[in-house]
């Protein structure tokens, strides 16, 4: 048996807790997809943590003799490569070997269980054999399942959803602190109204980032045009602004959680 003759392969490991029921849906199912042609089940065990924390192990082999010589050369022929610097084959993933199998038994609980499933993708020898006819290789091959795709995606929207509410923050904090030194350099200066009144203009051309004007204010102080002091109230009347906001924000929040009357 050559790589060329094999589908990919894929470990699958399946915890189960004391309560678990065994009622035999599981060997169904696999039957069902060997019977279809869709996987061939290379090795199966069945680990399990009794009572007195003693480990039973139990396999279940549905090869051949010549299937399991045969695929115990591949499988040997694939842990040489592995140890090889650059020795991946078909696509570089994060492998479960030996190892972590191990480190997962030894965490069993008693009453807990775990099924080892190694089998090939048969339905993919096919294109495996197309992609190697017109000259492709597999660079890397992955598996995403739904519940890790809702947890992704929950934890991708949720920090948008922050993102964007700290580029808001600091996008309305900037504006209000032009507005602030702009009302103080009035009242102060001619020359310092004008230059808040550019860093606006910069603003709005998209040359300078809202959240870049308290850095360009900054820099008017230090260039004597603010002083210290229009600048200090400036800040004072935003963080007014701001604690102002959060409260009624704070009172949105509590009018909507609380119950309908």
């Amino acid at each position: 048996m050559q790589f060329s003759d094999v589908g990919p392969l894929q470990v699958l490991v399946v915890g189960f807790d004391a309560d678990a029921r065994f009622d035999g849906l599981i060997l169904e199912e696999l039957e069902r997809l060997i019977t279809r042609g869709t996987i061939r089940v290379i090795d199966l065990r069945f680990v399990t943590c009794v009572d007195d924390g003693t480990v039973v192990e139990i396999e279940l082999d549905a090869l051949s003799e010549d299937e399991r010589a045969g695929f115990g050369q591949v499988i040997d022929a694939l842990r040489g490569l592995a140890g090889q610097p650059g020795g991946a084959v078909d696509g570089g993933t994060a492998g479960l070997g030996p190892a972590q199998l191990e480190a997962l038994i030894a965490e069993l609980q008693p009453g807990q269980s775990l099924g080892i499933l190694l089998f090939e993708h048969t339905w993919a020898t096919e294109l495996k054999a197309a992609i190697r006819g017109v000259g492709g290789r597999m660079i890397a091959q992955g598996l995403l399942t739904p519940e890790a795709a809702v947890m992704i995606g929950a934890e991708v929207a949720a920090i948008a959803e922050a993102e964007a509410t700290i580029e808001l923050a600091a996008a309305v904090s900037g504006a209000a602190m032009l507005d602030a030194a702009a009302v103080v350099a009035a009242a102060e200066d001619v020359k310092a109204a004008a230059a808040v009144d550019a860093i606006r203009a910069l603003i709005a051309a998209e040359i300078v980032a809202d959240t870049a004007a308290t850095m360009a204010l900054e820099s008017l102080v230090e260039a004597e045009l603010i002083s210290q002091a229009a600048y200090a109230a400036a800040a004072a009347e935003v963080l007014a602004v701001a604690e102002e906001t959060d409260r009624a924000l704070d009172a949105l929040a509590a009018g909507q959680g609380s119950p309908e009357s």
